[in-house]
């Protein structure tokens, strides 16, 4: 079940900026004609969120794993590095949604 939920932070941050990064192209034409960019912010917002939380809980699962690593209980193997990993590439997963996020705010629709 551990492993599941690391593995799960690691694909959650890639796959949600993907389909922020398609839905954004998708729905371009609706921002132009109309020049309304709420659909645009509501995207970024959202995959903002999903990403956030998918490092957060990564990093605090490692942060738990890494201080029961200094009791005396056992921790299973092979799940600390990848709830590391789940936090490293969400965290980036967010730094490039939050990048292609700025042109949305600095842009008209059509540009």
């Amino acid at each position: 079940m551990k492993q599941g939920i690391a593995w799960a932070g690691i694909f959650v941050g890639p796959t949600v900026w993907f389909l922020s990064l398609e839905t954004n192209f998708a729905i371009a034409p609706l921002m132009c004609g109309r020049g309304g960019f709420i659909p645009a912010y509501l995207v970024c917002l959202c995959a903002l969120a999903l990403t956030g939380a998918a490092a957060t809980l990564s990093w605090m699962r490692w942060r738990q794993f890494r201080t029961q690593a200094v009791s005396d209980v056992p921790m299973p193997t092979g799940t600390a590095p990848l709830f590391f990993a789940g936090a490293v590439v969400s965290g980036f997963a967010f730094l490039v949604i939050l990048a292609q996020t700025i042109p949305n705010l600095m842009m008209g629709g059509c540009e």
